[in-house]
């Protein structure tokens, strides 16, 4: 029996509670999340959705509590070849492989023939942040931040108001999450940050 089925600006996005943040500051990448869950009736406070995962890579998940604790605990980051820019590692062989991740825990959903995830998040390597969307496409925003979860539109703006003030940057980001937080009753204004 064939269920709803929605097209690429929507698919997996109906579950993405949260608000996760990211910066790139030319030294280090940073990432923040609230800690915010729940379905449309009821909300909690969970673990934390940011994290280290070996000694190069930062995550922060929103939507799927499943896909992040996969990411956590399971995921297997692939190995990078001497010979391959960032770009293309990231590009190619890891997203290869959160995609066998994702479909082989029973995450992916299928509408026409196309996979997708109820999940978006912020990756941060070798000092550069990305973002891999629900249809496993990686973005890389030139503004050298960038958000993902139901506060990320308010927390851009955040972000956007504050470039060039003499704020630390883990301010800037705590800040951001915290306008989302006024205005989107998903998000939360508990926030952990990490960095690498």
């Amino acid at each position: 029996k064939r269920g709803v089925c929605y097209g690429d600006s929507q698919r997996g996005k109906k579950d993405n509670m949260t608000c996760i943040v990211g910066l790139n500051t030319g030294e280090k990448i940073i990432i923040a999340g609230d800690r915010r869950g729940g379905n449309d009736f009821t909300y909690g406070k969970f673990q934390s959705k940011v994290f280290k995962k070996g000694k190069d890579f930062i995550f922060g998940v929103s939507g799927s509590y499943r896909i992040a604790q996969l990411l956590k605990y399971k995921f297997t980051i692939p190995r990078r070849c001497e010979d391959e820019t960032v770009e293309e590692y990231i590009f190619t062989s890891f997203t290869d492989s959160i995609i066998d991740l994702i479909r082989n825990n029973n995450c992916a959903e299928r509408c026409d023939n196309i996979d997708s995830m109820k999940c978006e998040f912020l990756i941060g390597y070798k000092n550069k942040l990305f973002k891999m969307e629900s249809n496993f496409q990686i973005l890389e925003n030139m503004k050298n931040y960038d958000a993902c979860g139901s506060g990320s539109n308010h927390a851009l703006a955040s972000l956007y108001s504050t470039d060039g003030l003499n704020i630390s940057y883990e301010d800037r980001l705590k800040k951001s999450i915290v306008c989302a937080s006024e205005f989107v009753l998903s998000v939360d204004n508990e926030i952990d940050v990490i960095s690498i």
